[in-house]
């Protein structure tokens, strides 16, 4: 299990490669049905697990399969962990509904509706310690792989990182890393991205293979689940026109690029789960919204309001500068460049 991959790392070398066939899966349903499979495998290979839980709808289609096997006797409740990390500084405490962490309560309360009170895990964002830890730790990472672990939201990666270190257990992530929005901007400058045939991935995207990370990956657990990823929409989808219009761009930080990167993945979360609407949309806060800004004790973010804590996105062009970037265009155990029209086994049954 978790061997879809396999990532070579060293100071001159880059290279992932995929061990298993992949193709396009029609039926929306199958995702469902094979990420509850790769659950109860989870079960079976790690003693103790825990689902880092957001409320957004990677991690919430992700505890909705697993309420669904908890309904179905196949597990206990108690069996997998579901807890939240809540930040939190002197300021904004994450009681308060208008402050650091806006989208908390309605991530509750669906997990509620569910029969699910997740536990929380909770980060005073303004404890110098903290700030030193998570620091030194996205150091650490970026100087494992010499190079940093993504291009974007760099601080909010390293606090996601942190809070899951900080558990004794192994974390259930459910990142997806194929974005395959056919975008007409220079796909260089977002490696995210892939282009018309090849996948790239970034250092963030294989950090669980690594023996001192205690995460796993669901949605690229096996071939199986990452197949599901791969449906005819998401092929052949376009982006949506008038994509720099801002009087196109959607509310609550669902922007017309977000929607083109993830909307064939939420087509397929919703279509199993219709309840999930209840989690879309994204709830924009002061972490996210300050990603590319350093901020000090003090300064002024909002009209009368002032920060009594370390916002550290200054270590983003630190990183940058000390060890740049790398991507690594995914290949086969032949060495052949993996491209979705060549090596998507039935490719030509729908194109």
């Amino acid at each position: 299990m978790n061997d879809l991959l396999t990532p070579i790392f060293n100071n001159n070398e880059f290279e992932v490669t995929l061990n298993y066939p992949l193709w396009i899966t029609e039926n929306p349903y199958k995702l469902k049905d094979e990420v509850k499979r790769g659950l109860l495998e989870m079960v079976d290979t790690y003693d103790k697990l825990s689902l880092a839980y957001s409320g957004g709808l990677d991690s919430g289609f992700v505890l909705c399969c697993l309420c669904d096997l908890i309904e179905q006797g196949k597990l206990k409740k108690d069996t997998i962990d579901i807890f939240m990390g809540v930040f939190y500084t002197k300021t904004f405490p994450y009681s308060d509904i208008y402050g650091l962490q806006a989208g908390l309560f309605r991530a509750i309360r669906f997990a509620n509706s569910l029969g699910i009170d997740p536990r929380l895990f909770e980060i005073e964002f303004d404890n110098l310690n903290v700030y030193n830890e998570i620091k030194d730790q996205q150091f650490k990472w970026a100087g494992i792989y010499k190079t940093i672990l993504r291009t974007d939201a760099t601080y909010a990666v390293a606090l996601q990182n942190y809070v899951c270190s900080m558990q004794d257990s192994t974390v259930i992530r459910a990142n997806d890393f194929l974005q395959m929005a056919k975008s007409t901007k220079d796909k260089a400058a977002d490696k995210r991205f892939i282009n018309d045939t090849n996948l790239l991935v970034e250092a963030e995207h294989i950090r669980h293979y690594h023996p001192d990370c205690n995460q796993v990956q669901m949605l690229s657990w096996d071939n199986k689940i990452f197949s599901c990823m791969f449906s005819p929409f998401r092929m052949k989808q376009r982006d949506i026109d008038n994509v720099l219009d801002p009087r196109v761009e959607m509310n609550n930080g669902q922007s017309s690029k977000n929607m083109n990167d993830n909307l064939a993945k939420w087509m397929l979360y919703l279509q199993c789960y219709p309840e999930m609407s209840q989690i879309f949309g994204k709830i924009p806060t002061l972490i996210r919204y300050r990603d590319d800004t350093a901020i000090e004790p003090g300064a002024v973010i909002e009209p009368g309001v002032e920060v009594d804590g370390y916002f550290f996105d200054e270590m983003k062009p630190q990183l940058i500068e000390k060890y740049g970037y790398r991507a690594a265009t995914l290949k086969l155990q032949n060495g052949e460049t993996f491209s979705t029209e060549s090596h998507l086994t039935n490719y030509k049954d729908f194109f």
